[in-house]
């Protein structure tokens, strides 16, 4: 039997248990070896996506972020403007939907080439690996059942779609390689469609990151509302449905903020689990939401952080990287071919989550 064979067969017995999973504990859900080091880019990636609307100032293309207003940003939160009135929920990076989110036309469009009960195409199958099997390796490490002998790296991007996820999208493309997009469902509209699209027809999956990343209504006091999330969460499917087909389903869901960011989220992943649906985060970070103090400002500095995260982490065969495609995220773009080669270079493969 072959290595690939091995993995499917083991995914199959990981769905199986996919409730064991996301009832567990939320203590037990670490990242890879449980470091120190994690923790740390989890509570910074918590405090600098902090409850604010997602808009972008034209003048200097980054966002704009009144403190009172109810939205969670997209991206970092480092330049904040003063206080404002809360601002209606963002549907696209420059244009408000002429429709509501999941109600793109008439009926959901025939033209997408995803997969029946996939959130990638069929030719993408032999690259493509269940959100619990690729979860389960992060928080157990080698000591995972099924552990892979080969290197595999998933490239993950968060926030989108929006112009910028064109622009990355155009970049893996390129360089032969596939990506998972974490989308947020309120940044759908007929503008961003053809984004959504496109990353199917590249190869590429098309996970969910909410619909409404709104740390306030998902996470009241820090806690985790699982009928919320819920309800959240089937907002953000029948966006993507509404451009991609009743066919689209993913097992892939990111909490904003990440899930080791919240108390009591047991029953909000029983509630993604009733959904077919598991959590996942990430092992390693290029840095681009990070406070402005410690963020990586040029290529170099994005690569370094991949590499000292890695050795941390004594050079795991999985490696999930967190970046993001928000509109001010021009530098991950531009340093996404050195990252590519970084990855190239040491042995991995690139796999997609679905």
């Amino acid at each position: 039997m072959t290595s690939r064979q091995r993995l499917a067969t083991l995914a199959a017995s990981t769905a199986v248990g996919l409730g064991a999973l996301t009832v567990a504990p939320a203590a037990a859900h670490t990242l890879l070896h449980d470091t120190q080091s994690a923790r740390t880019v989890s509570a910074d990636y918590a405090e600098t996506h902090r409850a604010q609307p997602a808009s972008h100032s034209t003048a200097e293309g980054r966002e704009s972020r009144p403190q009172t207003a109810p939205d969670a940003h997209l991206g970092d939160a480092d330049e904040k403007q003063p206080d404002s009135a809360p601002q209606p929920e963002l549907t696209a990076p420059q244009e408000t939907p002429t429709r509501p989110p999941g109600q793109l036309g008439e009926k959901a469009p025939t033209a997408s080439n995803v997969a029946p009960g996939k959130a990638y195409a069929a030719a993408a199958e032999d690259y493509a690996y269940p959100a619990a099997q690729v979860s389960t390796w992060l928080r157990e490490g080698s000591t995972a059942p099924g552990y892979p002998d080969e290197k595999i790296v998933f490239l993950t991007f968060d926030d989108g779609p929006t112009a910028q996820t064109a622009e990355s999208l155009t970049v893996v493309r390129d360089h032969g390689v596939h990506a998972t997009f974490f989308q947020v469902g309120k940044q759908i509209d007929e503008s961003t469609a053809p984004i959504v699209r496109d990353v199917i027809e590249q190869g590429s999956a098309v996970a969910i990151h909410s619909h409404s990343h709104d740390y306030e209504r998902l996470y009241p006091g820090k806690q985790a509302a699982a009928e919320q999330i819920g309800r959240d969460y089937d907002h953000a499917l029948a966006a993507v449905r509404g451009v991609l087909g009743e066919d689209y389903a993913s097992t892939a869901y990111r909490y904003p903020g990440g899930h080791m960011s919240w108390k009591n989220i047991t029953a909000a992943d029983a509630a993604l689990a009733q959904r077919g649906a598991t959590w996942i985060d990430w092992s390693t970070v290029n840095g681009d939401a990070e406070p402005a103090s410690r963020r990586p400002h040029d290529v170099a500095g994005q690569l370094d952080r991949l590499t000292q995260r890695r050795d941390a982490e004594g050079n795991p065969n999985v490696e999930v990287v967190l970046m993001h495609d928000a509109q001010n995220k021009q530098l991950t773009t531009k340093a996404l071919p050195a990252i590519i080669k970084h990855y190239q270079d040491a042995g991995y493969r690139f796999g997609i989550i679905g």
